[in-house]
């Protein structure tokens, strides 16, 4: 069906019974509309007759749908299929309306999108930056359980949904949109993507983090901050050894936290917080993130960043870290407020050390006058041409080891920069 303007479209069906007419679930209709066109599919459950009427409304107003036309259909052999998930928005697809909301038109929703690996990755190109949020509906999926399923980035000229499908069938997945500016607008609901997983199904262990935000990856709110040039550009990051680094660019100074987590089958992921395995490294205005993971697994690591004239850290993005190896690396050394932007750690990289071994220690401490290690014995360090600390210390009995300064600021006092356990 064709038409000059925006029409609204939604349907019932019936099947006849004798002389009843038994309304039944717009779930066995696949309905697909544009500015200029609608396409409605029907998949009886069974064989019979069936009587299907047809109602719309021109767009941009509130009036009432109008029943426009009925038809009778025969169905003598159905294809038998598993049953749709029901769609409360009726058309699959984008909405007709969708590049007034800020979308491009897409090619994805004009079918059943078939998946073979147990996971989709939905791009939507915008005009205009907007906040995404969405809906993921299967008959085995609880509310909780599905937000695990998804992972949404957005960008300045497009959005990323990432669905997870941890069982086999069809699953709903609906988008809504609103302005990024006007936080006080509505989501209104953009397009809904009829997903058929047949194989591959992912493990319920290797689902997203729970309270992951809406900013996963670099996007819009790290823009806003200042900070670009993402060696990790997507919301997700593998790696096959435990160990990667995170680089970026933070030409404004400001100043950055971040928190790793990794739920557990009996704590949540609040309860095992995991900073300790994140080193922050600034150059100039490149910083590094170094993480050193503790055991496969998935994990959520959140950056935070403070804005000038504030004293609050807003979330800047989520990355969410999927580490395959059997590798159980030991945290950094703990960190102290006295390690300043331009400390660079270079040796040992490790928070744990063995007891009663040498261990070289080289690092660039910018304004100090004074670098020692303390343990059992302390040994100053000794500033090479290339203005690295370096030097070697006896680790002891332990239980810790100390890298201190006595900086340009404090001539008087000897910090404490970091500490290593001794085991």
């Amino acid at each position: 069906m064709s038409f000059p303007q925006l029409v609204y479209f939604t349907y019932q069906i019936y099947q006849l019974s004798g002389k009843i007419l038994q309304e039944l679930s717009k779930s066995m209709g696949f309905l697909t509309s544009t500015q200029h066109s609608m396409k409605l599919r029907l998949m009886p459950p069974k064989p019979g007759t069936y009587e299907l009427k047809l109602f719309a409304r021109t767009g941009n107003t509130s009036e009432i749908f109008n029943w426009i036309c009925s038809f009778q259909l025969e169905c003598p052999s159905p294809k038998t299929s598993e049953e749709l998930p029901e769609n409360p928005h009726v058309c699959w697809g984008l909405q007709p309306d969708a590049t007034s909301l800020g979308l491009e038109p897409c090619n994805y929703g004009n079918d059943i999108i078939s998946l073979e690996s147990g996971s989709f990755r939905l791009v939507l190109k915008t005009t205009r930056p907007l906040t995404v949020l969405c809906e993921l509906s299967h008959k085995n999926l609880d509310k909780t359980l599905a937000k695990k399923c998804l992972a949404t980035q957005t960008e300045p000229d497009q959005l990323t949904c990432e669905v997870l499908c941890p069982y086999y069938g069809y699953y709903r997945l609906s988008v809504f949109v609103r302005d990024w500016t006007n936080e006080a607008d509505t989501f209104e609901n953009a397009g809904n993507f009829l997903l058929h997983c047949t194989t591959g199904a992912v493990s319920l262990n290797e689902l997203f983090p729970s309270g992951l935000s809406s900013s996963c990856g670099p996007g819009i709110r790290t823009l806003e901050a200042g900070l670009c040039e993402f060696s990790h550009t997507e919301a997700l990051v593998y790696t096959q050894q435990g160990k990667c680094n995170i680089t970026f660019q933070n030409p404004h100074d400001i100043d950055l936290l971040c928190n790793l987590t990794k739920e557990q089958c009996d704590q949540p992921a609040s309860q095992t917080t995991l900073s300790n395995h994140v080193l922050f490294t600034h150059n100039g205005s490149k910083v590094t993130m170094s993480i050193s993971l503790p055991e496969s697994g998935v994990y959520r690591l959140t950056l935070f960043g403070k804005m000038p004239f504030t004293q609050e850290f807003p979330l800047l993005c989520d990355y969410i870290l999927k580490n395959t190896s059997a590798n159980k690396w030991p945290p950094f050394p703990y960190i102290y407020k006295d390690w300043k932007k331009g400390c660079v750690l270079y040796e040992p990289q490790v928070g744990q050390l063995v007891a009663s071994s040498w261990v070289k220690f080289r690092v660039h401490v910018p304004g100090a006058q004074r670098v020692r290690v303390r343990g059992d014995e302390s040994v100053d360090l000794q500033l090479s041409e290339s203005g690295v600390w370096e030097g070697k210390a006896f680790t002891g009995r332990g239980p810790q080891l100390e890298l201190a300064a006595t900086l340009n600021e404090t001539p008087n006092m000897i910090n404490t920069l970091m500490t290593f356990s001794v085991v």
